[in-house]
């Protein structure tokens, strides 16, 4: 009911948006670098890593201290929880994982 809080509600899911496309993009960007399979979706707070063995995977990249939800065909990789200067580092233990 107050427009001025109303606008600034808006201006922070924007900008909580931006934050979440930059990051996805950066993931896709190294995940592509490094042949990493991923399924980055285009809307959603998640990545996605097809995979027979999702507990291996997750894992290997707990060793790297990278903790990922493993799930039935899969690892969810959450973009929404990842600070940007750490995705580099994701798709890195991903990679190494898949070795």
């Amino acid at each position: 009911q107050d427009q001025l809080k109303g606008e600034a509600w808006s201006d922070e899911c924007n900008n909580l948006s931006k934050i979440l496309e930059t990051r996805r993009n950066l993931f896709i960007e190294h995940c592509q670098k490094l042949g990493v399979p991923i399924n980055p979706t285009h809307d959603g707070f998640f990545a996605w890593l097809e995979t027979a063995n999702p507990r291996e995977i997750v894992d290997k990249c707990a060793q790297s201290h990278v903790y990922l939800v493993p799930l039935n065909g899969g690892v969810r990789i959450g973009l929404c929880a990842i600070p940007t200067k750490d995705i580099p580092r994701v798709a890195q233990a991903l990679a190494e994982s898949l070795q």
